[in-house]
């Protein structure tokens, strides 16, 4: 299921969902960064790709990793 979510003027098209605030997000790891031009072509302005994981507490958060440390974290899709 697709779904679109609004904030402010920006109107996001994804899977979802989103949360109200990010005021709501006590802990988030961020887990790689890329950079891409906009529609593919290098004289349009940069965009940045963030990836990240977040979780509504730090123990939740500790929890997601504990089975992967001593090695790298697994990288997003």
């Amino acid at each position: 299921m697709v779904s679109f979510y609004a904030t402010g003027k920006f109107i996001d098209f994804c899977r979802g969902p989103h949360i109200p605030s990010t005021k709501r997000i006590q802990a988030f790891k961020l887990m790689n960064v890329a950079g891409a031009y906009w529609k593919g072509q290098e004289g349009n302005p940069q965009l940045q790709r963030i990836y990240a994981v977040a979780f509504f507490t730090q123990k939740e958060l500790d929890a997601h990793f504990a089975p992967h440390r001593g090695s790298q974290a697994p990288r997003p899709p």
